[in-house]
């Protein structure tokens, strides 16, 4: 009698088995990605209006800026995510060493292909 590691008459041979299954191959499907980002960071901006101090001796007035428009200030001096990413793999595309190693192309690669297509759905910026 051959030792088949104590399992049931004939179970070696099941293709039920755990130790038959297989893992199936991967597939790819198409998917929308939606991925919420914050930065707290500084924005300058002229929108602001300053109003003197109602006392003489008072150091400072009131700061009103109720008709900035914080998105535009922003983006006057900042790259919006999408733009960052495709401007930093367009460096990188550049700066890819053509003797680097087979991986280190890879890498390369895989980085320029998931900072490509981003788009933004929604911005949203407050003063703190």
């Amino acid at each position: 009698m051959k030792e088949s590691g104590y399992y049931p008459p004939g179970a070696e041979f099941d293709p039920n088995a755990p130790w038959n299954q297989r893992e199936p191959k991967a597939k790819e499907f198409d998917v929308d990605v939606m991925v919420t980002i914050r930065k707290d960071d500084v924005v300058a901006t002229t929108s602001y209006i300053e109003e003197e101090p109602e006392y003489p001796d008072y150091i400072g007035g009131v700061v009103i800026t109720s008709d900035v428009d914080w998105k535009e200030d922003y983006y006057e001096n900042n790259y919006d995510v999408p733009t960052l990413l495709n401007e930093m793999a367009d460096l990188l595309e550049k700066w890819i060493p053509k003797d680097a190693a087979g991986y280190e192309k890879f890498e390369a690669k895989e980085l320029i292909r998931q900072a490509r297509g981003w788009e933004v759905v929604e911005t949203e910026i407050e003063p703190l």
